[in-house]
């Protein structure tokens, strides 16, 4: 049988309003500014601004490579350092207008920039060049 504890405790959770059953003991809970409800359009912008910032810095990481090749495992290893989580491969297939994946003979997975990209990254020299000179 439950004792008598027990079943004022029950009895609160199904009615909150009833009367506190030892005064002494009463819980003075206060809620914070930021336990407020987040505003969607903001958490919105805010995780595309993230994921294009981790895209520019991959993008950067493939400009410095040789011939703008590199390996999904090279990749993975940086993964930590870019503040993700999950499988890398993951990642790049999830952005094809911005990195073509594919395999070679013994297996290995590569990743490069798209052509779309690569006509961007070509635009962005060309203005840097264009406002170094002028």
């Amino acid at each position: 049988m439950a004792s008598k504890r027990t079943t004022t405790v029950f009895s609160l959770l199904r009615n909150p309003q009833t009367q506190n059953p030892n005064p002494r003991k009463t819980p003075s809970r206060t809620f914070a500014l930021w336990s407020m409800t987040k505003d969607p359009a903001l958490e919105s912008a805010l995780t595309r601004n993230r994921r294009w910032i981790v895209n520019n810095q991959i993008k950067n990481l493939l400009l410095r490579s040789p011939n703008q090749i590199s390996t999904v495992r090279s990749l993975q290893k940086k993964f930590k350092t870019l503040d993700l989580q999950g499988k890398a491969l993951n990642w790049l297939n999830k952005y094809p207008c911005c990195f073509q994946t594919f395999t070679d003979r013994n297996g290995e997975v590569f990743f490069e920039l798209s052509k779309r990209m690569k006509a961007l990254v070509e635009e962005e020299e060309e203005v840097r060049a264009s406002t170094a000179a002028g």
